[in-house]
């Protein structure tokens, strides 16, 4: 899973609003990616707002865990922690996706398993199936694939 950038966003840092501009649609003073974030001199433990697609509100809270001057080179921004998988991008705001993650439980899947056995299974159906199964078994984090992504902002 993984989100493909579809939907307005903004961060939000010391109560000012950043985002991005799209014709037609709400406009920010600040385009979000005009300023790198070391322009903000964020503090240790200091933190902004994060929201992803207006409709579904998708909020994020991000900290400043640490500054630290960089005599070694390393990648920065990096990500230290987080819990979960990223949601579909569009399965319509954390109510919907709390209801299809308890659809897609382990005890559904094996109810699934056993409804195999009833009749006859198309084989490309069933790698369809097993696939959509797969994507909400999974509910590690995968800090490596956050890192590589940020690795896109490195300065």
């Amino acid at each position: 899973m993984g989100w493909a950038d579809e939907h307005l966003h903004q961060f939000s840092i010391r109560g000012r609003r950043y985002g991005e501009a799209h014709e037609g649609v709400l406009q920010f003073s600040t385009v979000a990616n005009e300023l790198p974030l070391t322009a903000f001199h964020l503090r240790e433990h200091e933190g902004f707002v994060y929201v992803y697609d207006f409709n579904a509100w998708w909020r994020h809270e991000i900290r400043v865990e640490r500054r630290m001057l960089r005599q070694h080179p390393g990648r920065l921004p990096h990500c230290v922690a987080g819990c979960g998988p990223c949601p579909p991008e569009d399965i319509g705001g954390i109510e919907r996706y709390l209801e299809a993650r308890d659809e897609r439980c382990e005890y559904e899947f094996l109810d699934w398993l056993e409804s195999l056995r009833e009749g006859p299974v198309v084989l490309e159906d069933l790698r369809d199936e097993v696939d959509r199964w797969l994507t909400w078994l999974d509910r590690r984090f995968d800090r490596q694939i956050v890192n590589d992504r940020l690795r896109h902002f490195e300065g």
